[in-house]
């Protein structure tokens, strides 16, 4: 059977990230449309493991939005400082120490991959 490399993985994830559909995902990568497709689930199925597992009694004073960030900075004269900086509350609060990359996911993503097939 076939396997995408991590850098494959980690630019369809990249592309879906970003907005792009399916097909155009299947189009810039290369990667097969049902590989694309059985890849949304399985790190989608990742994501919600890992945050129901790591997203406990968080202290937060401070929570992003996105979908409420288009609608309420549509306009270039409400984006305030705080949007330019390179900072997420996580790094803020001292939790994080960097920007979280799609690597990072893919990574975490493989390394409990070799954890269940070692058990």
């Amino acid at each position: 059977m076939n396997r995408l490399t991590s850098e494959q993985r980690a630019k369809v994830i990249s592309c879906l990230i970003e907005g792009c559909s399916i097909r155009s995902t299947v189009r810039v990568t290369g990667v097969a449309k049902k590989t694309v497709i059985r890849l949304v689930v399985e790190v989608g199925a990742f994501c919600a493991d890992y945050q129901d597992r790591v997203f406990r009694n968080l202290n937060c004073q401070r929570m992003q939005v996105d979908e409420c960030w288009s609608f309420v900075y549509a306009k270039e004269k409400n984006v305030t400082a705080d949007r330019t900086l390179r900072t997420t509350p996580a790094m803020a609060a001292g939790i994080a120490d960097k920007l979280g990359e799609v690597a990072d996911l893919v990574a975490a993503w493989e390394a409990e991959e070799q954890q269940q097939k070692a058990a």
